[in-house]
């Protein structure tokens, strides 16, 4: 490949010339739209990742996909049925943890702090000054 020419990834094969719209979300659990959604994501992480992974992060990248959409497949019933048994709710927040980790183990950071408004720095600032020094008592 010559220098010129654009190195394809992941995200830019696909979206050349289309506009870029956000994550697909099925709307129904169809084996059709596992499949859109299973290209989908693993364009987004590979996009993350730098347009390519690792056998580790392959592994990672699938296995956090398998648990969204299990996730999104209980979110589905939770809204249709209106709760979920006590093991399907287990389940759920096994899901969730899991999800978590592979997206931190991928590289995703936690949020960072927000920074604080000029209100809550002002008050701060005068809660310090207010407060009675403890090196001047006697």
């Amino acid at each position: 490949m010559s220098e010129t020419e654009p190195q394809i990834t992941a995200a830019s094969r696909h979206t050349r010339g289309k506009r870029v719209s956000p994550l697909f979300m099925p709307l129904k659990f169809t084996p059709r739209a596992r499949d859109r959604f299973v290209r989908a994501r693993v364009r987004a992480l590979l996009a993350h990742l730098g347009g390519h992974a690792s056998v580790s992060q392959q592994i990672l990248v699938h296995r956090a996909i398998r648990c969204e959409w299990d996730l999104l497949r209980l979110d589905r019933r939770l809204d249709a049925e209106g709760e979920l048994s006590e093991h399907a709710i287990r389940v759920r927040g096994a899901l969730e943890n899991r999800l978590r980790l592979d997206l931190v183990a991928l590289g995703l950071q936690p949020p960072q702090p927000r920074e604080p408004t000029w209100q809550e720095a002002l008050a701060s600032i005068h809660a310090m000054h207010q407060r009675p020094e403890a090196d001047d008592a006697p």
